[in-house]
């Protein structure tokens, strides 16, 4: 699914929006309620994980304060490798 400026839609829920741009980054975008006090949270604890296996790693240099924005490491959403929403990650390859 493509959004109305191109970028790939991988995750989209009332509260958030998740979407390839298509440079090299994946953008959470929280909405809703709490949506910036979320982002500050999620930045915060990502650059706290930084290093660890498995953590997506944020994107250097690309901060604004409505959106994670972390590398893209070419995977896939959980729904598109045969997981449904609510399956444990460890279903995801």
């Amino acid at each position: 699914m493509t959004s109305s400026f191109g970028a790939e839609i991988l995750y989209s829920s009332a509260r958030t929006e998740v979407f390839r741009d298509g440079s090299g980054v994946v953008r959470k975008v929280p909405r809703g309620p709490g949506a910036l006090r979320r982002v500050r949270h999620e930045i915060a604890m990502l650059a706290r994980l930084d290093g660890v296996a498995g953590v997506p790693r944020l994107a250097p240099g690309d901060t604004t304060a409505d959106a994670v924005a972390m590398l893209d490491c070419g995977g896939v959403p959980p729904t598109s490798s045969g997981c449904a929403p609510g399956w444990p990650r460890s279903c995801a390859r």
